[in-house]
């Protein structure tokens, strides 16, 4: 097995001391190319957002401590060539338990910035979250920045309620609601677009998610 393969299977597995011990004589030349995507996702491609991707809480949260990633590569605001950040990845994630909500929270404690948007969308990690249906991500997010809960993304223009509402997260719809959203806005704020509720009624998959904006007065 080669050194590459074997760093993918410990960040896969999430083993941190292993990655750290084998990890060590090449975190100044960033990660080899097993373990970047594929097409222009791969420029600056570091190796936050190698942990990110993978949902690998353990070694994200070193790979954040002081000393270990110095210079442009230990930014949590370090773009890759798609226009993702490492927290953006977190946000996307699987969510399949709370080791992606723990690399959220580690990017979130170290100083990655909540309210940028992914390029080209607009999408921030408030959508992601919701699109994930994992409001305990949102909920961390919206306590460091509130005001991203009516942040439109670029072309859509939908604020986080309308992704809540399309998926039927339920417990998303209710963090948003619950941090002031307005559950009537038109996406791009105009009478010719959809509401949350219309996204839901058209789009979820759970009858609750019209019920619920139907209770909060949409």
């Amino acid at each position: 097995r080669t050194a590459a393969q074997l760093l993918l299977s410990l960040l896969a597995a999430d083993d941190c001391a292993r990655f750290a011990r084998a990890a060590a004589p090449l975190l100044r030349d960033g990660p080899p190319p097993a373990l970047q995507p594929h097409g222009r996702a791969a420029r600056n491609w570091s190796w936050l957002h190698a942990a990110a991707a993978q949902g690998a809480a353990a070694i994200l949260q070193w790979l954040l401590s002081p000393g270990v990633l110095r210079g442009p590569a230990g930014s949590p605001e370090r773009r890759a060539g798609d226009g993702r950040t490492p927290l953006h990845m977190a946000a996307e994630h699987r969510h399949a338990g709370s080791a992606d909500c723990a690399s959220l929270e580690a990017l979130v404690r170290s100083g990655a910035i909540v309210t940028t948007p992914r390029k080209p969308d607009g999408l921030t990690a408030a959508h992601l979250c919701c699109a994930a249906d994992c409001a305990r991500c949102l909920r961390l997010l919206l306590q460091r920045a509130p005001h991203l809960v009516d942040v439109p993304c670029r072309g859509r223009g939908e604020q986080p309620l309308h992704v809540a509402a399309r998926c039927g997260s339920l417990e998303c719809i209710g963090a948003c609601c619950f941090h002031g959203t307005r559950v009537d806005v038109a996406a791009r704020g105009s009478v010719h677009e959809p509401s949350p509720l219309h996204l839901a009624c058209v789009h979820s998959p759970s009858r609750r998610a019209v019920r619920l904006l139907l209770e909060r007065h949409a």
